[in-house]
């Protein structure tokens, strides 16, 4: 089995599952969900690597072993005490069990409804995915002890029974997505937009088949519902952006109908994420401009912007300008080495001079860099 690695949770409560499908587009958050390295930026990187169990583990044991003996150590535990279940678990851990997780909310939930089954929702998934991500630093089984930990100490016993056995189904799909996935491609120089669409169109479909051979459709509904929407979504707005046939007007048309046919939920967020980028390049257009700092910050504030956030628009504003006063100096100083005549070996040498001399941090130093690849 493979427990697959995924970014770490982020500060405070996460908006999994909305946000992950419309910023990972052409279904990637499908495939990654546990795949990028931890980042200290908590950046949506795809570095797309995977934890075999039995290189963290003592012994290569299947899915369903690894979670029956962790509910058998955690049962264990609380055999023997009283146990006043709130039906609900917490959104902190007491003692987080992983560095990555130190000052993190949970993220998800587990729940039990009114008529006392588990409320089978997204937050379900986002709960899973909140303590496997600890994988990237802990034992497999470490991070499942502390899942069904939380689990058995929150819900009653036929409770805990269905969280198990909806773990046990979503890891089995996790283990098989992965060799699918692992499959090989054509290199990257040989395929064309057509082969790409055709793997893409395919993974999709072999995924949705997968699921439905490890869980039933409730929990494909609620862990997987939003996600093969915008899949549909996106592969129909591919197939309408490369049909010749229809005019800029035509295209637009049909890709407003397929946008219709999403549920409100991603509409919605789809809508938001347009809207604060439309804005973020509006503000970056002002802080490049060459009005005034008194009208540029009447102008943040028109648009919304946070005293906090104008204050620091201003102070970007300002360390740019510093930066470009100094880059001109040093700028005169490395065109006359150019003309020199130095070996190449020299110039870098006294170039990296150059950059010490005129630059005080490794930031501004590497802006330099890249503004000289430029000019």
């Amino acid at each position: 089995m493979n427990i697959i690695k995924k970014t770490g949770p982020k500060k405070g409560v996460v908006p999994g599952i909305v946000a992950g499908i419309v910023l990972c587009s052409l279904g990637i958050y499908l495939f990654t969900t546990f795949q990028s390295e931890p980042s200290d930026n908590d950046a949506l990187a795809h570095s797309d690597k995977t934890i075999p169990l039995e290189s963290k583990s003592n012994s290569a044991m299947s899915t369903s072993e690894l979670i029956a003996a962790s509910a058998m150590r955690v049962q264990a535990n609380i055999e023997n005490r009283q146990v006043n279940y709130p039906n609900i678990t917490p959104t902190k851990l007491d003692k987080p069990f992983s560095p990555m997780l130190e000052g993190t909310d949970i993220d998800g939930q587990l729940k039990v409804g009114e008529d006392g089954q588990l409320i089978v929702d997204i937050a379900v998934k986002d709960f899973f995915d909140y303590f496997l991500s600890a994988t990237a630093e802990v034992s497999p089984e470490l991070a499942l002890d502390e899942l069904l930990r939380v689990a058995s100490e929150s819900l009653p016993p036929e409770n805990f029974r269905q969280v198990q056995a909806m773990l046990d189904n979503y890891l089995a799909y996790k283990e098989s997505a992965i060799k699918l996935m692992a499959q090989p491609m054509l290199p990257h120089d040989q395929q064309t937009p057509e082969y790409q669409l055709q793997v893409l169109e395919q993974s999709v479909q072999e995924l949705r088949s997968l699921r439905r051979e490890h869980m039933p459709e409730d929990q494909i509904d609620a862990f997987f519902g939003l996600e093969e929407a915008y899949e549909d979504f996106t592969l129909a707005s591919i197939r309408i952006q490369n049909n010749p046939n229809l005019t800029p007007e035509q295209m637009q048309l049909e890709l407003q109908a397929q946008r219709e046919r999403l549920p409100e939920v991603i509409r919605n967020t789809e809508a938001r994420i347009a809207e604060d980028t439309q804005k973020a390049q509006e503000v970056n257009e002002l802080l490049l401009s060459d009005i005034q700092d008194s009208e540029l910050e009447m102008a943040l504030r028109e648009k919304g912007l946070s005293d906090e956030a104008v204050n620091d628009a201003l102070d970007y504003r300002k360390q740019q300008r510093d930066f470009e006063h100094q880059y001109a100096q040093y700028k005169k100083e490395r065109d006359l080495l150019l003309s020199a005549g130095l070996s190449e070996h020299d110039f870098a040498s006294q170039n990296e001079q150059l950059l010490k001399k005129y630059f005080d941090s490794e930031q501004s130093i590497t802006q330099a860099k890249v503004k000289d690849l430029s000019s």
